[in-house]
């Protein structure tokens, strides 16, 4: 270590021979401490174990260079990582301190924030006392943030900077996870300053109001500073009046603004309208976030917004999500306090961390649904669902956990949803529409699908539910008995309570509605106690009867099983009734049930009795089935709506209401006639009166059957090959309307057979022809243009519809196309080398298509439509002069964020081939090396290049990256050239 006493001696380790930057014409040039490269040599040796009485030395050299910092972000850098390879215990705090001052600069400090995050950091994770102090340390600074350089005015200008590159601190703690390690080692500790700090954010938003008195106008300014409130008086001319100073004001509860103002505006003399609107202002404000008022992103959506807008905010507040996301799905019970702090504690009772938490109980609903219903009530009693706030999360969450809902979690909902908005937060908007948010929210709940289908037909409300006027409704849903209550009634008890029950004026008052759902509730429990005198309740209302059957339908999903035979002759009876026919069991009451709901039930209980696997019906009961589908399908009406701006998606209509229930249960029952008696396939399996009355309900333009024909083209085929043949052709004449339908249904299904392919194809050229090409469901018909060409339905390209479409429509579908194609790449990739060659080379086909078609294009948004093409490279196994050139010429037009990264990794894997490496160099030199490269991914792509011989190609990419300030890279240039 002789070198070591010279340089020190000679005073090479001395601050002032750290280099200050030197301006030059386009910006600044940064030069290298050249002493560093021996000391990170030194460095490197300790962390060997060797060299340890160097230790104190470095330590020494690294604290004066922080006492007299310059602004080299390199030797910084370099500095930092140095010091990552000492040993903790002999790195002493008053060096950690100094943390501030190593990313004090007018430079991007990129590389500071990533060795400071992503090493020094998690070195001092380790549990132990002496190490946590400094990890804390170390995470305390790395989220701090310092006033501007602003006086705390009357504008409205934010207040906080932070001197750490936010894109490197995401990148270390959520990519590289070193937030599960924080989370292990420092606990709530960390996630409460960072909590802290986000709290500040938020906060900071000057605000200012003005009070007319007696002709005067006077001012009162609001400054956030920290986590304390400056409160300021000025009269018209400016001048100072009054002021005060709330500390810690975020911990003060929801009614202190009121208390305070109150007291301040009569110190100063002033009191009424205008005052009490002032102090109305003034609580708002001072408890909602503007983040939540005025911003239109989701929570879901913050990892987008990091790269724009307030990103110091969003940047802490994603990292904060990412925090509590992973305690959610990994520790779960240790989430549980930390969301229930977030939820309860005043500090946070901003509408932001409310938001925060909603999106963070759909990552684990069932473990942590408890502070949820804490947050909210089983009743809406805190007014979270009327909010309109947080319609968005709330509408995510109901989405995202419909279908873990437990029965108390539907009856809450239920009972909130029922009730309908409560205060004057839901925005305005009608009950109706308020309502249908979240049912739609919770439709793949089968307890919430038909209210939600039947609310959907009578409202149109557009997407973003704008405010259409209040109307009066009933709210409630209370039923005058329990499911165990109605079971422990005798069958004639249970129809006069059914006849006889009325909705009272008050709302609090037992309800109809509440009744139906318990009445279903006690059949799906117990369908026993019904069967066999259930003729008795053939004269009750469509509503009751609706959730009677529909509690059959549940209690068959839950393998409560019970004698088919008498539900369905009870359901036969039912709707061959008298009553029935003449319309005149409908409700007087407002659930607005009907014949229509009733004949939709049934046949979905039937559907469900034909494909279930324990507990379907046997011979006698399809017999019986068939009967009620075919009297059901004779009165069947086309629906007035679907394929309108009303209900535009003819696959949910078809799924959902009772036109393509009864159709449905019409294929059902055939397909279950069939296999019952082991029909052979290709014959003509339709049983003749179900397909009469399949074909009837086509002729009426029941469009739901030819959706169903799309969508299950192969059960059709086995019922009947030649029959959906004619079917087939016949459809190329039907009118929009229908032909719409049908391909709505085809597009939805999986691609068809080849023997098929010839009799769709005119099919295929009116929706290209048109331009009708649906892209519903996972790309649609486009997805089966990209089949029939990779299996070879059409050989050349240029006769296939995929490339049709593309060529005459390029802008329009070519990014869908870039999208499905690189969701296919890893199932390519997976494939024998000989399929995977041949698909490959049809990807490189299509991808050289869509260069062309956009090769003439001047300027970066022309080429929108290719963003992620270059991801296509994924799929190469190796390189050669065709695809070397197509990768550079996608490489100026793909306007991919982090394709140079990106690009990085693929010619590192693609280097493995032999014959690759001389076009690896190639791709490797005409990447972009002014956009931002972590130092480890360039040396190995670099290194990578040196060990296959590539040295000039290495060489010149050196020296663009040594003009551009990257001196790091000298000692690898000078290891692989002689001087």
């Amino acid at each position: 270590m002789g070198w070591f006493e010279y340089l020190k001696s000679n005073g090479h380790f001395a601050p002032e021979k750290n280099p200050q930057p030197v301006k030059v014409k386009n910006g600044f040039s940064t030069p290298r401490w050249e002493a560093l490269d021996y000391l990170e040599k030194v460095a490197q040796k300790i962390a060997d174990g060797d060299a340890q009485n160097y230790i104190d030395e470095i330590i020494a050299i690294i604290i004066n260079a922080s006492e007299k910092p310059v602004d080299n972000y390199i030797s910084w850098y370099r500095l930092i990582s140095i010091l990552s390879k000492l040993p903790n215990k002999r790195i002493p705090v008053e060096l950690i301190e100094f943390q501030h001052v190593w990313v004090k600069s007018q430079f991007d400090t990129g590389l500071q924030t990533a060795e400071i995050a992503e090493n020094l950091l998690p070195k001092f994770l380790t549990g132990k006392p002496d190490d946590t102090q400094k990890a804390l340390m170390i995470f305390t600074q790395l989220f701090a943030i310092s006033i501007l350089d602003h006086p705390a005015d009357r504008q409205d200008t934010r207040t906080y900077e932070t001197a750490y590159d936010l894109y490197n601190l995401q990148n270390a703690f959520v990519e590289l996870k070193v937030l599960e390690k924080v989370n292990q080692y420092l606990g709530t500790s960390a996630l409460n300053l960072l909590a802290d700090q986000v709290n500040i954010l938020l906060r900071d938003h000057h605000r200012h109001f003005d009070i007319k008195q007696d002709d005067k106008t006077y001012h009162l300014s609001l400054i956030p500073i920290s986590s304390n409130l400056k409160v300021v008086l000025f009269d018209e001319n400016e001048d100072y009046l009054q002021d005060g100073v709330v500390e810690k004001y975020a911990d003060e509860g929801p009614l202190w603004p009121k208390l305070y103002f109150t007291k301040f505006f009569s110190d100063a003399g002033l009191t009424g309208t205008e005052v009490t609107a002032a102090i109305e202002h003034a609580e708002f404000t001072l408890t909602h976030d503007l983040e939540s008022i005025m911003g239109f992103y989701g929570i879901r959506d913050l990892e987008e917004e990091t790269e724009s807008g307030y990103a110091l905010l969003h940047t802490f507040s994603y990292i904060l999500v990412e925090w509590l996301s992973y305690l959610a799905i990994e520790k779960s019970a240790e989430a549980l306090p930390v969301l229930r702090m977030f939820a309860m504690e005043n500090r946070f009772q901003l509408p932001f961390f409310k938001r925060i938490l909603f999106y963070v109980f759909s990552k684990n609903w069932s473990a942590l649904k408890t502070v949820f219903w804490e947050i909210s009530g089983t009743t809406d009693e805190h007014q979270i669902f009327s909010e309109h706030l947080y319609h968005k999360e709330l509408y995510q969450l109901l989405e995202s956990v419909s279908e873990q809902l437990d029965e108390t979690d539907v009856v809450n909902l239920k009972e909130i949803i029922r009730q309908g908005p409560v205060g004057e937060r839901h925005n305005g908007q009608t009950p109706e529409a308020w309502r249908h948010r979240w049912l739609q929210g919770l439709k793949s709940n089968i307890a919430f699908n038909e209210s939600f289908e039947t609310l959907s037909a009578q409202i149109t409300p557009d997407k973003d539910y704008a405010e259409e006027g209040k109307v009066l409704v009933r709210v409630g849903s209370v039923s005058p008995y329990t499911p165990e209550e109605i079971l422990a009634l005798s069958i004639d008890d249970l129809l006069d309570m059914l006849l006889t029950f009325r909705d009272r004026d008050r709302w609090e008052d037992p309800t109809v509605e509440g009744l139906g759902e318990k009445l279903q509730e006690a059949v799906k429990q117990c369908p026993e106690h019904f069967i066999h005198e259930l003729h008795k309740l053939l004269g009750v209302d469509y509503f009751y009867v609706y959730h009677i059957i529909w509690g059959f339908t549940n209690a068959l999903k839950t393998n409560h099983l019970f004698d088919w035979l008498p539900v369905l002759h009870f359901c036969l009876q039912y709707i061959k009734s008298e009553d029935f026919i003449n319309d005149s069991l409908g409700t007087a009451h407002e659930t607005r049930a009907s014949q229509d709901w009733v004949f939709g039930q049934v046949a979905y209980l039937i559907s469900e009795g034909t494909r279930a696997e324990v507990g379907g019906f046997d011979d006698d009961g399809l017999l019986a089935a068939k009967e009620i589908v075919i009297t059901i399908a004779n009165d069947l009406k086309p629906s007035p709506n679907v394929g309108t701006e009303a209900v535009p998606d003819f696959v949910m209509h078809s799924l959902n209401h009772t036109q393509g229930k009864v159709m449905r249960s019409i294929l059902d029952c055939a397909l279950k006639e069939a296999r019952d008696r082991n029909a052979p396939v290709g014959g003509s399996n339709w049983e003749p009166a179900l397909k009469i009355a399949f074909e009837k309900n086509l002729r009426r333009e029941v469009l739901d059957g030819y959706t169903l024909q799309g969508m299950y083209l192969s059960q059709f085929m086995f019922l009947d090959d030649s029959w959906l043949r004619i079917q087939i052709v016949a459809h190329q004449q039907l009118p929009k309307l229908p032909w719409l339908a049908f391909m709505a249904g085809v597009a939805f299904g999986k691609p068809i057979s080849g023997d098929f392919y010839p009799i769709m194809q005119p099919h295929y050229q009116r929706a290209l022809d048109d331009n009708l090409i649906d892209l519903h469901y996972h790309q649609g018909l486009l997805r089966h243009f990209v089949a029939y060409y990779f299996w070879n339905y059409d050989i050349d390209y240029k006769e296939t519809f995929l490339y049709k479409l593309i060529n005459r429509y390029p802008n329009q579908y070519t990014p869908s196309l870039v999208q499905f194609l690189n969701t296919q790449i890893a199932s390519i990739v997976a494939l024998e080398a000989t399929e995977r060659q041949a698909l490959t080379n049809k990807i490189i086909r299509i991808w050289k298509h869509l260069l062309k078609l956009f090769s003439g294009t001047s300027s970066e948004g022309d080429s929108e439509p290719l963003k992620g093409i270059i991801r296509f490279v994924t799929v190469l196994s190796k390189l050669d002069q065709e695809t070397t050139k197509l990768i550079i010429n996608t490489l100026s037009v793909d306007p991919t964020y982090g394709r140079g990264q990106f690009m990085i990794k693929q010619l590192t894997r693609l280097n493995e081939d032999t014959d690759s490496k001389k076009f690896v160099a190639i791709i490797a030199g005409e990447l972009d090396y002014t956009a931002h490269y972590q130092p480890d991914v360039l040396k190995k792509m670099l290194t990578m290049l040196y060990d296959s011989g590539e040295k000039d190609a290495a060489n010149g990419i050196i020296n663009q990256l040594v003009i551009l300030g990257h001196h790091y890279l000298k000692e690898l240039y000078l290891a692989n050239n002689s001087l």
